[in-house]
């Protein structure tokens, strides 16, 4: 037996294989969707689906607001972390130029970085405040 006729062979064993594994996996199911006896209706289950991010998210606006929120907490930890880093990195310097430079430049960064994450607050912050007012028709 040669080398392609052997592959041939695994390949058409792999594809009955696979064949029989998908068989068992694409089998009808029966669903018992509609209680016939009471016409389709069953009194004596009440489903209710509570607010998993609980009562105060129930619209978009606010999502989107405890979502900032979380990414401003943990912007302001690395900021904190940021801030420790480019003080250690003046303290390393020791007054070379090189590594002062560097310094400064993480520092600038560093406050660059603060700036946006402040200013993305704001912007959302003004913003979520603004549907919510054309939403309840203050601007009406």
């Amino acid at each position: 037996m040669n080398k392609s006729t052997k592959n041939k062979s695994v390949l058409i064993a792999g594809m009955i294989v696979l064949s029989i594994i998908f068989s068992f996996y694409f089998q009808p199911v029966t669903l018992f969707a509609l209680d016939t006896e009471n016409n389709g209706t069953k009194n004596d289950t009440i489903i209710t689906l509570d607010n998993p991010l609980g009562n105060k998210i129930n619209n978009l606006p606010s999502f989107i607001y405890m979502i900032l929120e979380l990414a401003f907490q943990i912007g302001a930890i690395f900021s904190v972390l940021a801030i420790i880093y480019v003080g250690f990195l003046f303290v390393s310097a020791r007054g070379d130029p090189e590594k002062l430079k560097t310094a400064r430049t993480a520092f600038l960064y560093t406050v660059i970085g603060i700036a946006v994450l402040l200013g993305a607050v704001l912007i959302a912050t003004v913003i979520q405040s603004t549907i919510s007012n054309v939403s309840t028709g203050i601007y009406q």
